[in-house]
């Protein structure tokens, strides 16, 4: 080859060198040519990830050749719509917005089973009440001449029977679980006398609930699993299931245990006070709060919920705070999320969530028709909400929330979940007559 060639040639590779060098560093660090725009920009970071795993994902409708989890590092800035798909189960679909730099996340989202509900079979259902838990339920059956009480956990097992009692048509019956679902007391009432029995459904043991005046109320310690307040005519007593000790207290107000202590709601004239009892037999006020009848609502260690029924208010506080009211809200229903700390509520037409670690409230949902349940998903950030005889399920956070519809035309009653968190129970009400459906969630 002429020397002249050599050098054309030479120069050659050394311009394409200077040329593309350049262009190589600018695209490892994520720039691209936007048609849309005519410009380089740098690129953005999407991640994505669903339950169940290994779902198409679709990005503004197309759709890419990757399974979830997938990150994709080439994502133009600017909002996009983000669809994951999977055979046999509802869409999942949000607008996501990427930034140059920026990692932005579609990974909260689940896809249900796309089935209609499955008749398991007729009972006829007196009282039902579900564990806290939301893995079981209990329930009073009349037979031909008996009444019993029974435990399910999944409608496709026999259930568990508890207790078998004669059957008083005049009689009211509530069931009432301990904070964590190893007691349940049954309460026959007759006008003003209860009678209280105590099933213990680790143990199978059942014990009737005696205390030296007559029985006027009665409520759970949700800072003890195993402690039981019984309220007589002029006395307030403590009952612990496992041991079975028996204590008369010095007041007769509504408390709870609380750190080793004991928290007391006081009522008088024009107020309620919040107090706290210390090592040596006095008591700091911890708040005031507006006049009612207060009772104790599980959440977190640390606080205190209050809800007052006939107002439909709830109080929030936080007893190691200077300032411990966290917040006051009217509702009638609401829920804890124990995992990430947060209460959602409502007060029949907005649905909204706190959350105790950033004491930040989220709106999630208005609505001029009434919301009559709402409960959180196990294992997600996922809430379950009934309106209009319609089960739908969204997400809590965000200004684009994706909903799923799940059942319609059920008027429901009660609702628990399989100890896999897979499959979806309730009990309805047809032609008089409780019906018990499951509604698979996941494979």
């Amino acid at each position: 080859m002429p020397k002249h060639w050599r050098h054309i040639i030479f120069f050659l590779f050394v311009l394409a060198f200077f040329i593309s060098a350049p262009l190589i560093v600018l695209y490892t660090a994520g720039y691209r040519y936007h048609f849309g725009t005519n410009q380089i920009v740098q690129t953005g970071v999407l991640s994505v990830a669903s339950v169940p795993r290994s779902s198409n994902v679709i990005i503004d409708g197309q759709t890419t050749s990757e399974k979830t989890p997938v990150v994709f590092d080439d994502i133009f800035p600017g909002e996009h719509v983000v669809q994951i798909e999977k055979a046999g189960y509802t869409a999942w679909q949000k607008t996501v917005r990427v930034e140059s730099r920026k990692t932005s996340f579609a990974t909260d989202a689940v896809l249900f089973l796309n089935q209609v509900p499955i008749k398991q079979n007729d009972q006829s259902i007196i009282k039902g009440s579900v564990n806290p838990n939301q893995t079981s339920l209990a329930y009073l059956v009349k037979t031909k001449t008996f009444l019993e009480l029974r435990v399910m956990e999944n409608p496709d097992q026999e259930a568990r029977l508890l207790l078998r009692v004669s059957y008083d048509p005049h009689a009211k019956y509530v069931l009432d679980w301990s904070k964590n679902g190893n007691h349940l007391l049954f309460d026959v009432q007759r006008g003003p006398l209860h009678e209280l029995t105590l099933i213990s459904l680790i143990t199978g043991s059942v014990t009737e609930v005696n205390i030296s005046e007559r029985i006027s109320s009665y409520w759970w310690d949700v800072g003890a699993d195993e402690m039981l307040y019984v309220r007589g005519r002029f006395s307030l007593f403590t009952l612990n299931a496992n041991a079975g000790e028996q204590t008369r207290l010095a007041h007769n107000y509504m408390a709870r245990t609380y750190n080793g202590n004991e928290l007391v709601v006081t009522p008088s004239k024009n107020q309620t006070t919040v107090s706290l009892s210390q090592p040596d037999g006095s008591s700091k006020i911890l708040a005031y709060i507006p006049f009612g009848e207060y009772a104790f609502e599980t959440v977190r260690e640390e606080l205190v919920l209050l809800s007052e029924k006939q107002s439909k208010k709830i109080v929030l506080l936080n007893p190691k705070d200077q300032q411990p009211i966290l917040f006051q809200a009217d509702a009638n229903l609401w829920k804890w999320n124990n995992e990430q700390e947060l209460l959602v509520y409502t007060d029949g037409f907005e649905i909204q969530v706190f959350d105790t670690k950033s004491n930040k409230n989220y709106t999630v949902t208005r609505s001029s028709s009434r919301f009559d349940f709402v409960t959180w998903h196990p294992d997600h950030n996922i809430l379950f909400v009934e309106q209009d005889n319609t089960l739908f399920t969204t997400e809590y956070f965000g200004s684009e929330k994706n909903q799923t519809h799940l059942t319609d035309g059920f008027d429901l009653e009660h609702i628990w979940f399989s100890k896999n968190n897979d499959d979806l129970f309730f009990v309805t009400v047809e032609n008089d007559q409780q019906a018990i459906y499951t509604r698979h969630l996941q494979k």
